[in-house]
């Protein structure tokens, strides 16, 4: 990961493998497991910070579940992921207006 990305991330940053214990503790670990088949991602990849197609979409789509599905609070997204909430708030309104506009083109 490039150094200014690195330094962006100072404070909130955690592991894959700390996010993904996160997730098994609230028994979310299923939902993780459906979303990386969905998308053809590796479950520490989505955890992640990589910004290379699929993972984002990926993640958002996450995102997008836990706070839809199962109201998960935006800060609580962001504390068990070790991102900011208005991160995770930006990736949840861009995935719903893409799947509005593919639901408008289909």
């Amino acid at each position: 990961m490039p150094e200014d990305e690195e330094d962006r991330h100072e404070g909130y940053r955690k592991s894959p493998e700390q996010v993904l214990e996160d997730l098994r503790s609230k028994s979310m670990e299923w939902l993780v497991r459906e979303v990386c088949e969905n998308h053809g991602v590796a479950a520490l990849e989505l955890c992640g910070f990589s910004r290379q197609a699929p993972v984002p979409a990926a993640r958002a789509d996450l995102w997008t579940a836990l706070k839809v599905k199962y109201r998960w609070s935006y800060p609580r997204i962001g504390e068990v992921f070790g991102v900011d909430h208005t991160t995770v708030m930006s990736h949840v309104k861009n995935y719903k207006a893409r799947k509005d506009r593919n639901k408008d083109d289909d």
